[in-house]
Parts: structure tokens; C-alpha cells; sequence
């Protein structure tokens, strides 16, 4: 499942889920991200660094829901969770179930370059839902 994963950049970078919509707290709030960025580490059989890091602080309606905000819009409705902020981690990979726009993504990576502008930060993302190749199992007749 995590194949495509860096065993050696494991050991030394830190997983940061991208905050879904909803703010800690919220009944409707998902941490289905989290979660996998866990399973992550579980998979690994060593100390993975991953750190809810994030923390939306006005709940919004999901994108696919409403028109998008822009990136220094939704940058402004994160901050830091400073409980969780040390060590500063020197590579941050954030992760997230799909990459649309790339708003969330640029949002969040605004709010953690300014906390830690020595970070290298780049996305992880992988797709939730498969779609059916319209072409697997034509027949050819």
C-alpha cells in the first residue's frame, strides 16, 4: 500500500495531514487522513514522525460544495498547533486524499513555510476513488 514511500525519507521527515474542512471538535469533522498518515507509520515497524500539525480554525463547507476560497483566504483559517510544533521538522510531507486544485495544499504549505522556512514541504496525495477505464473490456467485435 505504501510503496511508492521512501523508507530512508520516513526516517527523517515528518507526515502532516491537510485539514479536511471541519475543525477539531466538530461532529462532522473527518480524520480519515490522519488516520492513514498513521497506518503509515504502523506500517513502517519503526518511529515515523507524524504530527496533526494543522489546525483549521473556522469550519467551511467542502470545496465540491461551494466556491473556492483562495489561497491566502484559507491560509488565514489555519494555524499552527503548538503542542505539537517541536522538534522543527526539516522535511514535511502533507498529505491529503486528492489533489483538485491544489488550494489546500498551497494553503497549508504558506502557513508551515512561515513557521519553518527551512523546511523542504511537498504533497502526498493519492486517489480515494477509482474511477472504470471506459475502454477496459470493449469488445472488439
Amino acid at each position: 500500500m505504501f510503496a511508492s514511500l521512501s523508507v530512508d525519507w520516513l526516517r527523517i521527515g515528518t507526515l502532516v495531514p491537510i485539514t479536511p474542512s471541519k475543525v477539531r471538535g466538530d461532529p462532522e469533522h473527518d480524520a480519515r487522513v490522519l488516520n492513514v498518515c498513521r497506518r503509515i507509520a504502523d506500517a513502517a515497524g519503526f518511529a515515523v514522525d507524524v504530527r496533526d500539525l494543522l489546525r483549521q480554525t473556522v469550519s467551511t463547507a467542502p470545496f465540491y460544495e461551494v466556491d473556492r476560497m483562495s489561497v491566502a483566504d484559507l491560509a488565514r483559517l489555519h494555524e499552527i498547533d503548538t503542542s505539537v510544533e517541536l522538534p522543527a521538522p526539516t522535511e514535511i510531507a502533507l498529505v491529503d486524499d486528492v489533489l483538485t486544485a491544489g488550494t489546500h495544499f498551497k494553503a497549508a504549505q504558506a502557513v508551515l513555510h512561515a513557521r519553518y522556512p527551512a523546511a523542504k514541504i511537498f504533497g502526498l496525495f493519492w486517489a480515494r476513488r477509482v474511477f472504470p477505464n471506459p475502454l477496459e473490456n470493449l469488445d472488439d467485435t
